[in-house]
């Protein structure tokens, strides 16, 4: 959970490349996403007592000529794996299906296999997620990053509330494009309400499923409309998710 020497000099040493700007991807958020997280080289923002180490790498990366972002995964969602007793959330119990064709041999995403099926989160789940991820952005601050990226792309937690081929429900969480966009919207809100009206806050959200009854990049823009409103300074997009590789 702490950034390695090795981490801290693959990061430091694409600032002097001349990056303009280094998003450290795939940081948990919670210690749910920590348990639940398919693979194991993630930084920690869970804890405080992961900033001493989290603002060692900040600064060799300033060192290095470029400002650093962390992006914040509060849970995985549909690609989170359950263990110890715990079960994997996401807006729908709908797994993730990777299907089997158009990967190349020894891709770090297998085909031809289907996640298990995660449960519907609660709204006091959805809220719990919501708080870690607070508090996380408030440890990112403290520890000096420059801004942060909330994680709602591929088949991650807050990614399932935004497509129709995800979001089954029929409450204020699901049906329209209003209610899809309410989950990220709120903590979009939190976020920015816990580090100001000066710190950067992004979102990353994938923008086509290029799947039989997906939504289209029109769909997703009309979510996305929904969400800049309360205090989004960027979208970075991602086509595509994990089950139209």
């Amino acid at each position: 959970g702490r950034p390695s020497d090795q981490t801290i000099a693959f990061l430091a040493r694409r600032a002097r490349g001349g990056a303009g700007l280094v998003i450290v991807g795939g940081s948990v958020a919670s210690e749910r996403a920590w348990s639940e997280s398919p693979f194991s080289p993630n930084l920690r923002f869970d804890r405080d007592e992961f900033v001493p180490d989290l603002t060692r790498l900040v600064d060799a990366v300033h060192a290095a000529g470029a400002p650093v972002f962390a992006q914040l995964f509060p849970s995985f969602g549909r690609m989170g794996v359950p263990r110890d007793g715990a079960w994997i959330t996401a807006a729908s119990p709908k797994p993730v299906d990777f299907g089997s064709g158009g990967l190349p041999d020894h891709f770090y995403i297998p085909g031809g296999r289907v996640t298990p099926p995660p449960h519907e989160a609660t709204a006091d789940e959805i809220k719990a997620i919501e708080r870690d991820l607070v508090a996380s952005a408030r440890r990112a601050k403290a520890a000096r990053f420059d801004g942060v990226e909330v994680a709602a792309h591929m088949c991650y937690f807050y990614s399932s509330f935004l497509s129709p081929l995800a979001n089954q429900r029929t409450d204020a969480y699901g049906g329209s494009a209003e209610n899809r966009a309410r989950a990220l919207r709120d903590a979009v809100a939190a976020v920015r309400a816990e580090v100001g009206d000066d710190y950067p806050v992004g979102i990353r959200m994938s923008v086509n499923d290029h799947m039989p009854g997906g939504q289209d990049p029109d769909g997703f823009a009309e979510v996305a409309k929904h969400i800049v409103g309360a205090g989004v300074d960027f979208i970075a997009l991602t086509d595509g998710n994990y089950e139209s590789m």
